[in-house]
């Protein structure tokens, strides 16, 4: 009983397995070094950006980065005045009611992980986590 599970496991191994794990690597490489999205969890970019929002992080904007560190390969960009970064010198837009950098300090350049430029989905917390749908896919400015 035992060998024909083992059996079954290696043979599931050599034909799907292997392609699915080099599938996996691809799509968190891509992730880590390419593009990603980040939920947004408080209020503190109102009106920009609300709590409930998911949103499109560009992180070729400013360099290349080998996946899964914070090691650059090649630098192309700083972050500019209005840019929507994620983590340096964080303001949020609703500042008498967020936690900014004047708050936790400044992030380290080399944590920027890119920069947002869009809204891909959005649910209201307040309203039973339904759907924004006037917020999907809209562009950050």
């Amino acid at each position: 009983m035992k060998t024909g599970i083992r059996n079954k496991l290696l043979h599931y191994w050599r034909t799907e397995g292997r392609s699915l794990l080099i599938l996996l690597l691809v799509l968190f490489a891509f992730r880590s070094a390419v593009a990603d999205w980040n939920d947004v969890p408080t209020g503190s970019m109102k009106p920009t950006i609300l709590e409930g929002d998911r949103v499109f992080v560009n992180k070729l904007a400013y360099d290349l980065k080998v996946p899964f560190t914070t090691v650059r390969l090649a630098n192309w960009a700083e972050p500019q005045r209005g840019d929507i970064v994620v983590c340096y010198f964080m303001m949020g837009d609703n500042r008498d009611n967020s936690k900014d950098s004047r708050y936790f300090g400044v992030v380290r350049r080399e944590n920027i992980l890119g920069r947002a430029t869009a809204v891909v989905l959005s649910v209201d917390r307040n309203d039973w986590y339904l759907p924004r749908r006037e917020r999907f896919f809209r562009r950050l400015e």
